[in-house]
């Protein structure tokens, strides 16, 4: 009988192991996909064909001309998130087993000249 109790116990333990490895794992794919945002973000931001980087006024215009910043956001948002489920307890001890790094946060970038019109 305490041969079965055992096995139980360890069955529920790998089991609730899968489902915090589970969960760190759709964290970090989250936290990629939102870091691929924040380049492609970036590569619009400095694309010169791009008419927010026209330096006649019409960045105004341009529905994502803060897309960017919301991109930035968004990936500080999970990646926060991510790094919180890493430093606690059990996901800690899984992410050390499992080789998880920490995201670090992105910092907003300075304003270029490239958007804003010329005065």
């Amino acid at each position: 009988m305490s041969a079965l109790i055992t096995t139980a116990v360890f069955l529920l333990l790998a089991l609730w192991a899968m489902a915090v490895y589970g969960r760190l794992l759709r964290l970090r794919r989250v936290v990629t996909s939102r870091w691929r945002a924040v380049g492609q973000a970036r590569k619009r931001r400095d694309d010169p064909g791009n008419p927010a980087n026209s330096t006649n006024g019409a960045q105004a215009d341009v529905p994502d001309a803060g897309a960017l910043e919301r991109a930035r956001l968004h990936y500080n948002l999970v990646a926060t998130k991510y790094n919180a489920a890493i430093a606690r307890v059990p996901g800690s001890i899984l992410a050390g087993l499992a080789g998880f790094k920490r995201a670090e946060l992105l910092e907003a970038e300075p304003a270029s000249g490239a958007g804003s019109p010329s005065a």
